[in-house]
Formats: structure tokens, C-alpha cells, sequence
């Protein structure tokens, strides 16, 4: 052991025994030992949450740190160095949260030193903090501890943490089969660095290894999954059928309306419809006009009879709007008459009036629009992401208040999607020969699209989290390994896998939230943190 370390050993063995160290002179010899004294004084006002007792012991301990440094050399010369910078720094912390930061930074070199000499550990302990803002661990001589991380808030919050030979700077070459530390199957929050029982419960611990770390798996066994409920489900080749169900409404089929307008000056002698909502038939009289141009142009066809001028004559009336019965009726009588009726182009239902007794209007004016009831639209909008699913033919099932559902096809896709709702409008044709179907009316739409055959997992197997999409593998022998895959449709309970699973292999189908909280619990810092650390993913 180097004089440094026996230093150190010195200090530990003072902190176990509970005595105050002596009052170092500036030039003495004991510099770590000073250093050490003061990253005890630092965590113990952390965790009182005492910002106004941080500054004397941070200085002290950069000074310490640094000189320290200066009698060493390589490793512990590197460590004592930066310890010394991250106790400068917090030294001039304005608060308890930078003060924090700062003490973690501090204390990776610290327990990296003592990390790399395990006779320095006895009596000494290691403890981790899941919820510290940066690093987590933190050394405090006896088994009892107070978190300086979290403070007075939640000073019980944290475990014990296993040594690790050469300190976390150094080069892990043990295998995959290594313990890492040991824990409690049902309280996996529990971690100790050696075998016995779980605090909790006084169960016998379980090792976990790095090799289960760096996988995310976790082990479940029989009893626990009955009792927490975590089924299995095997990826299986199933057809994929996506339901879609929206909320539509019942309008008129705008190829059924038709505008009935003035082809000439006239006034309104008469109404003989005088309401929106009445039904009319082809051919009957909607008002009684004066027109003086359609007198004038029935004077002229009446002296052109005979003539070869007759036939424009007859056309005139004709373009003025007059109906071929009307033109022959004044042929018939021979009698020029001031006033017409304006005839229904179409039977339907009169949907709006534009007109009053007596008013006066000009060539295009619309008096009324008559729509036909003989078929009707169903319109109904879609989100955008559903869209590509959809498409002129596709079954759709129809069910109006107090109606039986009418099977029906889509028509129409409209071709854009509206820029504030994201949604497109699908179009129903429905015969209405009855009048059953009334504009205006709520109507139930359920479309079915099948996507044909396709390996798919339960959806509640399929863990969202960032841009990935994780299940957990069921290898046998309890233990249940996260896996990322691809996914591809949904189909209600069911999501299409692209990639990432074989047939024969189950995934966990329920308590999947359960399973990955204790996967996160374990291996926070490996599998489950790819996404943080620059992997592929992104950022979660």
C-alpha cells in the first residue's frame, strides 16, 4: 500500500470510530486525509439541505485534493486532480441544486480511489441514488445513510451500491457471468453486494449479472406471474382486419338539386309554394309571373303565324323560359297573356325560397331549389392517418337512431385533408326511395379494411417509448429479455410486426408495464438508456 493510500486508510478508520479528525497545520503531510475529512463535511451538509455550510469545507478540500495530487502520480494523481476542480466548484455553488451537481462530480474520483483499493473498503460503504441529476454514488462510513442528493426531502432514498475492482474509470474485463450485485425478486429496488436476505421481506437475494444488465432482462418466475398477472402470447400469422368507426351525417346528393331562376324581368303576381320543406312534382306551378317580355315575344309569335318567321318566334319563348305546353297553349288560344306560371323543373323537395309576393326580379335571380330525395349522401371525416386504408369500395356499415344497420360502399375519398381538424371526408351513396333517410340526421359508419394475413403481437405487448417499439421475449427458465422491434399496422387489438420476431417465439401480452419498470429498475443505465445516449432512437 503507497503512503497516499495508508493516509486514506487512517481517515476511514477515524470516520468508522466516529472521533474528529485533529486540526491540520497548512504544511502537514496528511493532505488526503484533510481532503477526505472534508468531502464527509460536504455530504453530511448536503444532506441537511445546509447550502451555508458548503463553501469553508469545499475549499478546504480543493485545496487538500490538489495538494494530494502533487505527491502522487499516474491513476491516483489523475483522480485526485480532478477531485480537487470539482470541489473548487462547488465551493461557488448558489444553490443547493447546483451544489449537487457538483458534489457528484466530486465524488467519481473519490470512489474511483477507493474502488481501486479494496483494503481501504472495510468499514467503508458504497451507496447509488437512482434519482441524483447526474452522478449518483456517494461514500459514507456504517450501514446507515442520508442521501445527499435529495436532502431532507428524501433522505432514505437510495441502495447500496457493489465495489467495483479499479473504480469506474477502470477497464471491466470480468465476463458476462459476473455478479453484479444481488437483489430481491420481489423488491428488485433492493441491491447489496453480497448474498443474504432482502431487508423487506427476508427472502434469499438473487445475483443479477452485468450480462443482464446490459440485455434489460429480468426474471420472473411462476408464483410472481400469477400474481401479478403476466401472461405470454406467441407472435402468430393471423388476418388483419382495421376497424374504423366514425361519426357521419346524412345531406342531400348535390346531383339531385336543381335552381329554379328568371330568364327575363318579371314580377311575382303570385306564390303557389310558399314554403321551404314542400314536396313538389315535375311540371307543377310554383308562381304566377308578369313578364311584358313574354307577353310582347307571345304577341310576335302569334302575328308570325303562318310565316316562315314562326319557328324563331316559338324559339324565343322557349329560351324565355316557357315550357312547350305553355307555347302551344297560346297558339291554341290564340291570346297573348301578361302573366305565366313558372313551372317545377325536377319533383323533389323544396329546399330554399328566395322569394316573396310582389317583389320584382331580374334575369338570375333564384327563387327557389329543389332537391331530390330519391338517393341521399352519408358524409363523414377521417384523420389523415387512417386515410391510407381507406378507398372507393371499401365496406362500410351504416346505422341511423333507431334504424337496423344498412351495408353500404365507400363511393368517394374526397382528395385533400383540411388543414385545421387533419381529417378527410369519406363519402357514402344511399338509396332513399322511402324518404327514410332525411338530410341533416346523425349516422353511425363502421368501415372494415382487411390487410390480409401478416405476423402480429397483442397490442398491449408493444412498449412505446421514444421512437421505439420494445416487447419482452419470454427465453424460457423465467427470464424475459427486452427486444426492439418494427412494427407496422395496427388492427385494433393487434400490431402488425415488420421485423424483430419469429413465429415460434412469445412475448409478454400482459403486466408488460409491470415487467419493464423493474427492467428500467435494473438496467437503466445500459439497455434502456440507447435512446439517451445518441443511439439510433433519438431522444426519448
Amino acid at each position: 500500500m503507497t503512503p497516499l493510500f495508508r493516509a486514506l486508510a487512517l481517515v476511514l478508520l477515524v470516520l468508522m470510530a466516529g472521533c474528529t479528525l485533529p486540526p491540520a497545520q497548512p504544511d502537514s503531510k496528511d493532505a488526503l486525509v484533510r481532503g477526505l475529512s472534508a468531502y464527509e463535511q460536504l455530504r453530511a451538509a448536503l444532506a441537511a439541505d445546509n447550502l451555508g455550510g458548503l463553501a469553508a469545507p469545499a475549499s478546504a478540500a480543493a485545496v487538500a485534493f490538489a495538494q494530494a495530487a502533487g505527491e502522487s502520480e499516474g491513476v491516483e494523481a489523475e483522480h485526485l486532480g480532478a477531485a480537487s476542480a470539482a470541489a473548487q466548484a462547488l465551493s461557488t455553488a448558489t444553490g443547493l441544486d447546483q451544489a449537487r451537481v457538483a458534489f457528484g462530480t466530486l465524488s467519481e474520483p473519490v470512489v474511483a480511489l477507493v474502488s481501486a483499493e479494496p483494503a481501504l473498503q472495510q468499514g467503508l460503504h458504497r451507496f447509488t441514488c437512482p434519482m441524483a441529476p447526474g452522478y449518483g454514488d456517494w461514500l459514507q462510513p456504517g450501514p446507515e445513510f442520508s442521501n445527499p442528493y435529495m436532502g431532507t426531502a428524501m433522505p432514505g432514498c437510495g441502495t447500496a451500491a457493489a465495489w467495483e475492482a479499479g473504480g469506474d474509470h477502470a477497464d471491466h474485463s470480468a465476463g458476462d457471468d459476473e455478479i453484479a450485485y444481488w437483489t430481491c425478486a420481489m423488491h428488485p429496488s433492493v441491491k447489496e453486494a453480497a448474498p443474504g436476505t432482502c431487508p423487506i421481506c427476508s427472502m434469499d437475494l438473487t445475483p443479477v449479472t452485468r450480462a443482464e444488465l446490459e440485455s434489460g432482462s429480468v426474471i420472473v418466475d411462476a408464483v410472481r406471474r400469477q400474481r401479478f398477472g403476466v401472461r405470454t402470447a406467441p407472435v402468430e400469422v393471423r388476418p388483419l382486419v382495421v376497424e374504423l368507426d366514425a361519426v357521419g351525417s346524412v345531406t342531400w346528393d348535390e346531383g339531385l338539386l336543381t335552381d329554379v331562376t328568371l330568364r327575363t324581368e318579371v314580377w311575382v303576381e303570385r306564390l303557389h309554394v310558399s314554403e321551404p320543406g314542400s314536396v313538389v312534382r315535375r311540371g307543377q306551378a310554383l308562381a304566377t309571373l308578369y313578364s311584358p317580355t313574354i307577353y310582347a315575344a307571345q304577341r310576335e309569335l302569334l302575328a308570325t303565324l303562318g310565316t316562315e318567321r314562326q319557328p324563331a318566334a316559338r324559339d324565343k319563348l322557349r329560351l324565355l323560359g316557357l315550357s312547350s305546353g305553355q307555347i302551344e297553349a297560346v297558339l291554341e288560344s290564340g291570346e297573348a297573356r301578361d302573366t305565366f306560371s313558372l313551372l317545377a323543373p325536377r319533383g323533389g323537395v323544396v329546399v330554399d325560397k328566395d322569394v316573396v309576393e310582389g317583389a320584382h326580379l331580374r334575369p338570375g335571380s333564384r327563387l327557389f331549389r329543389i332537391a331530390g330525395l330519391e338517393r341521399v349522401w352519408v358524409e363523414a371525416e377521417l384523420y389523415e392517418d387512417d386515410l391510407d386504408q381507406v378507398a372507393p369500395g371499401s365496406p362500410v356499415s351504416l346505422r341511423r337512431a333507431g334504424a337496423s344497420a344498412v351495408e353500404g360502399a365507400v363511393a368517394r375519398v374526397v382528395p385533400w385533408v383540411e388543414r385545421d381538424t387533419r381529417r378527410a371526408t369519406v363519402r357514402v351513396f344511399v338509396d332513399n326511395p322511402d324518404g327514410a333517410w332525411r338530410p341533416g340526421q346523425y349516422v353511425d359508419l363502421s368501415l372494415s379494411v382487411e390487410l390480409g394475413e401478416a405476423p402480429a403481437v397483442p397490442a398491449e405487448a408493444v412498449i412505446h417509448t421514444g421512437r421505439r417499439r420494445i416487447v419482452f421475449v419470454d427465453e424460457g427458465e423465467d427470464r424475459l429479455v427486452p427486444r426492439d422491434i418494427e412494427v407496422g399496422r395496427r388492427a385494433g387489438a393487434w400490431f402488425e410486426v415488420a421485423s424483430g420476431l419469429v413465429g415460434s417465439e412469445r412475448v409478454v401480452s400482459s403486466g408488460t408495464f409491470l415487467v419493464a419498470a423493474e427492467s428500467r429498475i435494473r438496467a437503466a443505465e445500459t439497455y434502456w438508456a440507447v435512446q439517451r445516449s445518441g443511439g439510433p432512437d433519438g431522444t426519448d
